[in-house]
């Protein structure tokens, strides 16, 4: 995905911007041009943050984690759609009363 040359300036000048300020920048690395994806599988704690935390990378994760207590893969259409029905009618029922 790549990032125009305004936006790659604006990031530029607000890192300079930071640095003269005595800052640690907050933008992300020059690296951050390509987004990569990685299969969460493929991923370990240690990676993530060398190659992509601490540079500021971003990284596009495939897959959820394989965590009991993870509820991600009930995350369908549907399933959003009825919570967020439910939770609208909840609000709405309760400015009415």
């Amino acid at each position: 995905m790549p990032i125009s040359d305004t936006s790659r300036s604006k990031r530029q000048k607000t890192t300079q911007e930071e640095s003269r300020a005595g800052g640690e920048s907050l933008q992300p690395s020059e690296a951050a041009d390509v987004l990569v994806s990685r299969n969460i599988d493929a991923i370990s704690a240690e990676w993530f943050w060398g190659e992509h935390i601490s540079k500021r990378r971003p990284l596009l994760i495939r897959g959820h984690l394989q965590d009991s207590d993870w509820m991600a893969a009930l995350w369908t259409k549907e399933y959003l759609q009825s919570k967020a029905v439910r939770q609208l009618k909840s609000c709405m029922q309760q400015s009415i009363a």
